[in-house]
């Protein structure tokens, strides 16, 4: 190959023996990023950083490594494109815990098993991390000049709201990266919608999180003696009310654009009803249906859950006051002010207060029609037959936030289609990624990196 050229001028078949040989050390490699305990908190990644330098020095790709100003590390690796204009390929290093006792396998093996790689992260997001950084040395390892620049960024503290991860290093490096466009986690493919092809979707932006507190104010006494104005029971009427009156879904075209087009690929009349989204009362039947499935009713409205309840002593004495957590995401465009209104105007009792404990930033929407947005829905469609391609907002919060803020065009996708009980393990037990799965998305990386920063302009 000329190096000089971008296309890749060796046979079929060669690509492909590279490609095998890569997808297994690939596969070595998250077995042993798995095994590397990065549990925030306290959310330590040395190791890992270690773990990730070693890779790019064997590979001779040029890296840095980043302090951030939590004292923790974040190491980025570079391979130069004719133009300084980059595709960031985004991801965190660390985890959420894992409740091991609740788990079937080791949370931290990293064991292959039953076509499956098991451990925290397989999925959130250390697979990922490791696919983004097998598809630049794919590249790396034919002397391939991009038209792009490919960055690869592994940041701490996303678990923990990234602020001293990823936004501190758009705070004080974004020369060092210069990116037009960055892939991020937070989307993914499934086949609940429709069992004759799989759908993707895309995360295009993601709500804004709000971490409320319920304080519930009453009277302390004796248990033996039941008192009106016992805390415990101010509040659960109050969380009661929050739990069994969920805000009617939103009328925002983005998101409805996305209803009717599942609805469409599901067949049936609902996709009639759901093209009349703009009328209220149809939004409230439609969002009653959609209420009992998990994913769309996360996306199609501002959505309250309660995480954490704390009360009481002893259990022979009343509490004088009892809290419940509640983690709000709200869809953007919504100013959250409405939402705590709301819920103060439903529970309509003035022993119970309301205090905004964190809010997180607010996320721009990315452009669906982008270049990269193209480039991202043909590579899935190449490797997925009849697959369609869906933007959507995700409800959880990821770093891709902070690059959207400097109105650069970022995208969430694991591109691997994975099942309900699969995505119920982010965040959750038994977390494993299928290594079917986990191979085309290898595969899938690799060909958006060609098509969007290799072959610019003829997307």
């Amino acid at each position: 190959m000329k190096k000089e050229k971008c296309e890749m001028e060796i046979c079929k078949s060669t690509v492909e023996e590279l490609f095998e040989e890569l997808f297994t050390e690939a596969k070595d490699a998250l077995k042993k990023y798995i095994q590397i305990n990065t549990v925030n908190p306290p959310g330590n990644v040395d190791e890992a950083v270690a773990f990730l330098e070693s890779i790019l020095q064997k590979e001779n790709i040029e890296y840095k490594i980043y302090s951030c100003s939590s004292g923790k590390k974040a190491i980025a690796g570079f391979i130069r494109g004719e133009k300084k204009d980059s595709l960031l390929l985004l991801n965190h290093m660390d985890v959420v815990p894992a409740d091991q006792d609740k788990w079937e396998f080791d949370a931290f093996s990293g064991e292959e098993r039953n076509g499956c790689i098991e451990g925290r992260g397989a999925l959130d997001m250390k697979g990922l991390g490791v696919a983004q950084l097998m598809a630049m040395i794919f590249y790396k390892r034919q002397s391939v000049v991009p038209k792009k620049t490919v960055v690869f960024l592994a940041v701490p503290d996303e678990e923990i709201g990234g602020k001293e991860g990823a936004k501190y290093i758009v705070d004080n490096y974004w020369e060092d990266l210069n990116p037009v466009g960055v892939l991020d986690e937070g989307g993914f493919g499934t086949r609940d919608i429709n069992e004759k092809f799989p759908v993707f979707f895309v995360a295009c932006g993601q709500k804004k999180g709000i971490w409320l507190q319920i304080k519930a104010h009453g009277k302390a006494g004796h248990a033996s003696q039941p008192s009106l104005d016992n805390p415990n029971d101010i509040l659960i009427k109050a969380l009661h009310k929050i739990i069994t009156h969920p805000e009617c879904p939103a009328g925002d075209k983005i998101l409805w654009d996305t209803i009717i087009k599942v609805s469409k690929l599901r067949g049936g009349a609902y996709y009639l009803i759901a093209k009349l989204y703009k009328i209220k009362f149809i939004r409230s039947c439609i969002g009653k249906y959609l209420h009992k499935i998990k994913f769309f009713n996360a996306i199609i409205r501002n959505t309250e859950t309660i995480s954490v309840i704390n009360s009481g002593i002893k259990v022979n004495v009343i509490p004088e006051e009892a809290e419940a957590l509640i983690d709000c995401r709200i869809l953007p465009k919504t100013d959250y002010h409405e939402v705590i209104h709301r819920l103060e105007k439903l529970v309509d009792d003035e022993r119970i207060e309301f205090n905004v404990i964190k809010e997180m930033e607010q996320s721009d929407i990315s452009d669906s029609q982008s270049a990269l947005f193209k480039a991202v829905q043909k590579s899935i469609c190449s490797y997925y037959k009849n697959a369609k391609v869906l933007p959507y907002i995700t409800p959880v919060g990821t770093d891709a936030k902070y690059f959207r803020e400097k109105k650069v065009d970022s995208y969430g996708i694991y591109p691997i289609v994975i099942s309900q009980a699969e995505l119920e393990s982010f965040h959750g037990n038994n977390e494993k990624v299928p290594v079917r799965e986990y191979k085309k998305c290898c595969e899938i990386l690799i060909d958006i990196i060609d098509k969007y920063c290799c072959r610019e302009g003829e997307n």
